[in-house]
């Protein structure tokens, strides 16, 4: 990589297996074909930036990542030009595209990856038992005296830190409440109502709630018999849940209701929020996606870890794992983003 630099080549993301993209001029390219551990230079093909999982047949939102050295403002006028309502957030844009779109923006010079906006869902919905043996980490001092943690879900009770559930009185220091972002998941199913925001309480499944117990319930309610791993910790909550209408509601895709539409477009802006709070462990029960794919949601959150390591982020593995083969393992493919 030093070798690559001073020939004057900017170095971008690695490409699995011993690749990196890189940008070069004429004659750097051609001294840098010299080197003895060069094995191969080639150009950065438009089929080479498109997930496997975009449906050219179909109308949707899409993320379109750019290259470090891409020209953004340019960008940002081609994009426009397809999609007069795109945003453009740190690295990359959303966008709808049809399928000629798709393609249209592949031929981009600066775009690096596009990919389908899913729409997240919960997890964390099968549990019981003594799973998490909190009575070896509390023997052991760990009760979360002291530390600051984040929970990012639907709503943590009524939402109001001075009026809350027994369990959690006293110990919330932040609360937010993150608006509907706009996104159009196709098959219909285009959100009407960007920029609502219904608060931060729990009104639906209860979810959020449920899982603040799991991670820092005191036990309160129930004597001091029923509580969380960390229940002596500090909480801080994002509410990411709101109430979503969509442009033709329907029953079987997506009626109105309430979904995971509050998280944005980077889940850095969550986790700087939180950071930013003073919370050095953070929870995020939900996901979404296709199963075993590694996308930007997911290196979002690996890119935050890598540069805070005094940051401690979980991810839920899901509620879809099977041992179809019966052989004592859970299956490959099993674990969507940002679990993968």
């Amino acid at each position: 990589k030093d070798a690559i630099a001073k020939l004057g080549g900017q170095i971008g993301g690695y490409l699995p297996d011993y690749a990196y993209l890189v940008h070069f001029d004429a004659a750097s390219r051609v001294l840098a074909e010299d080197y003895a551990f060069v094995r191969w230079i080639g150009a950065y093909e438009p089929a080479y930036r498109v997930s496997a999982d975009v449906d050219y047949n179909e109308t949707r939102s899409y993320r379109v990542l750019t290259l470090p050295w891409a020209d953004t403002a340019s960008l940002a006028q081609t994009v426009a030009s397809i999609d007069p309502l795109s945003r453009q957030y740190e690295g990359g844009f959303v966008a709808v595209l049809n399928g000629s779109q798709v393609a249209q923006a592949a031929r981009q010079p600066g775009v690096l990856w596009i990919e389908p906006l899913y729409l997240q869902e919960l997890h964390n919905d099968v549990g019981g038992g003594n799973i998490m043996n909190g009575s070896a980490a509390w023997s052991s001092g760990y009760t979360g005296s002291g530390v600051v943690i984040a929970v990012t879900d639907t709503g943590l009770d009524t939402g109001n830190a001075a009026a809350i559930h027994q369990d959690f009185a006293g110990r919330v220091a932040q609360i937010s409440s993150w608006p509907v972002v706009y996104a159009n998941y196709g098959n219909g199913c285009e959100i009407s109502n960007p920029n609502a925001n219904d608060g931060a309480s729990d009104v639906d499944s209860g979810h959020g709630s449920h899982v603040t117990g799991s991670v820092a319930g005191s036990g309160a309610a129930s004597g001091g018999q029923i509580k969380g791993l960390a229940y002596q910790a500090t909480i801080t909550f994002q509410a990411v849940e709101q109430w979503t209408t969509w442009a033709v509601p329907s029953t079987n895709r997506c009626p109105n209701g309430y979904y995971l539409t509050g998280i944005p477009d980077d889940v850095r802006t969550l986790l700087n929020q939180v950071y930013g709070w003073g919370a050095r462990v953070q929870n995020n029960s939900w996901g979404g996606g296709q199963f075993g794919v590694y996308d930007s949601q997911a290196s979002y959150f690996d890119d935050f870890v890598h540069s805070h390591p005094d940051m401690v982020v979980v991810v839920s593995a899901g509620n879809s794992g099977t041992d179809a083969e019966n052989n004592g393992f859970v299956d490959v493919n099993s674990i969507s983003s940002p679990g993968t």
